[in-house]
């Protein structure tokens, strides 16, 4: 089975990428970079939570709210900020008290500045929760999702140094999710499910 980071990352190439790349004044190749790492940290960020007591769970009630894939028929909207209202806000319960710290340090491991990393990270977000959401409705639920996160999560860091540091720091509870407790991902559905 593909990883999700190979199937996202081959639904946003080429013009999706371009049109992120022209919103935030970046080329397509500094967009694509920003994706690259991008995806990891969420995806870190996400598999983490699952790992709490009760977070599988309510991962999957989260996307039975409203992430059933649909946002992947409207990469376009995606690429022109969309769905950018809801990625912010999936950002904020996501990556909590650190989402300022972990922007900053994978823009700098992109070659990114951090603003332009912000944005970028906020125009994902929505998407893996929609890609998550297509891998739930197609009986990817229950704990099959958590066990998909968690070992996308282990081959991401799978390399150690740069990145591996960063997506490592999710896990030990220095990064991203350290206080976010499996109630957040129930917030998700609520702001996934409010609109559209």
């Amino acid at each position: 089975m593909n990883s999700i980071y190979a199937e996202l990352s081959r639904a946003l190439q080429g013009a999706p990428t371009r049109r992120m790349g022209e919103r935030l004044g970046v080329s397509e190749s500094q967009a694509q970079s920003g994706i690259e790492v991008g995806q990891p940290l969420l995806l870190s960020a996400l598999a983490n939570n699952t790992r709490r007591r009760g977070g599988t769970s309510a991962l999957a009630r989260a996307l039975d709210s409203k992430p059933d894939g649909s946002i992947l028929e409207d990469l376009d909207g995606v690429a022109d900020g969309r769905y950018d209202e809801d990625g912010s806000a999936i950002l904020g319960h996501v990556l909590g008290a650190d989402r300022g710290n972990m922007e900053g340090r994978v823009a700098q491991f992109a070659g990114l500045d951090k603003g332009t990393m912000a944005k970028l990270l906020v125009t994902l977000a929505p998407v893996i929760l929609g890609w998550l959401g297509k891998m739930k409705k197609g009986g990817g639920g229950g704990g099959g999702l958590g066990d998909i996160l968690r070992r996308e999560d282990k081959g991401n860091r799978r390399g150690g140094g740069g990145l591996g540091d960063i997506l490592g720091d999710v896990l030990s509870g220095s990064g991203p999710g350290q206080r976010q407790m499996p109630g957040c991902l129930g917030l998700l559905g609520g702001l996934l499910g409010g609109k559209r």
